[in-house]
């Protein structure tokens, strides 16, 4: 729903509340099936890679290293 303030005006209103009014939405059915669909694929506790820490945290100082060589390289330190 839209709030109103002081930058809408009346026809904004009236316009936000009919396409509000006429949003289309999936039926119930078809949401269902996509909600099972979407749990069997992957309900959130599937198995992760090993060791993703350890990559996550390889690639994040991976990345420091590239900065501050983009710092040093600025600086005209390099």
């Amino acid at each position: 729903m839209v709030e109103p303030d002081d930058t809408l005006t009346p026809e904004d209103l009236s316009l936000a509340a009919t396409l509000q009014a006429r949003r289309p939405s999936p039926t119930l059915s078809f949401r269902g099936t996509l909600s099972r669909r979407i749990a069997q694929l992957d309900p959130g506790y599937g198995p992760r890679p090993a060791h993703l820490w350890v990559r996550a945290g390889a690639l994040a100082a991976g990345g420091g290293v590239l900065v501050v060589l983009g710092l040093l390289v600025s600086l005209g330190a390099i």
